[in-house]
């Protein structure tokens, strides 16, 4: 699925679509083979996108296929973590490049500086295959905003948890170990960053519940 990843991620060299990606017998084989109790569900999600545009996003000349550039968006990407997480043999480097991909970066901006929190000792890839599975059956029933939003909390909170506790008493000696000046500052920057992004999302979330408050309430 990683090859199909890099290849969402850029123009292809000739148009695709996710049912032509499935007629193809080696990916089935390869699938079958690494995950299968997951391939008769992966297909099914893959042919709905193929019909609905579910997983991915096109831009481009819509007009002319050889132009068009298609690309995962985060339900696609959720889709590729459930999938890991389910995997029977997982791939934890495979993992890792594709969440050091700028176009994932761009899609999860809640994934920078992982490579410090993991230096660190944070369990990324473990915390992102339990999202992968938490919010693997909310794939098509929430909006793409409400899913961001959801997995970006739980990531952050996860992340600033482990932070947290690392400095309390009893173990503030593996803190002074594992986690250097340099991750300290990133730690730092990341708070505010993500801090701030919340805090612009509850807003419009106060703002929407306030209309709703009042639209019910004139309500007979």
């Amino acid at each position: 699925m990683y090859e199909r990843i890099r290849e969402l991620t850029g123009n292809p060299k000739k148009p695709f679509t996710f049912a032509d990606m499935m007629d193809n017998p080696k990916y089935r084989k390869r699938i079958r083979e690494s995950n299968p109790e997951y391939q008769k569900e992966l297909e099914q999600k893959m042919k709905a996108g193929a019909r609905g545009q579910i997983y991915l996003s096109i831009t481009g000349d819509h007009f002319n296929r050889r132009k068009q550039k298609y690309s995962l968006n985060f339900r696609g990407f959720l889709l590729y973590l459930a999938g890991e997480a389910r995997a029977k043999k997982q791939n934890n480097r495979r993992l890792r490049e594709v969440i050091s991909n700028p176009v994932i970066l761009e899609l999860a901006p809640f994934l920078q500086y992982w490579q410090n929190f993991e230096k660190s000792k944070f369990d990324v890839i473990g915390t992102l295959r339990e999202i992968g599975m938490e919010f693997q059956n909310l794939l098509t029933i929430y909006p793409i905003d409400y899913l961001q939003q959801r997995v970006t909390e739980r990531y952050f909170f996860t992340v600033n948890t482990y932070f947290i506790e690392l400095k309390l008493p009893l173990s503030f000696h593996i803190y002074v170990k594992n986690v250097d000046k340099r991750t300290q500052l990133k730690l730092k920057e990341y708070r505010l960053r993500m801090y701030s992004t919340l805090n612009e999302w509850y807003k419009n979330e106060i703002e929407r519940n306030e209309k709703n408050i009042e639209f019910y309430s004139e309500e007979e």
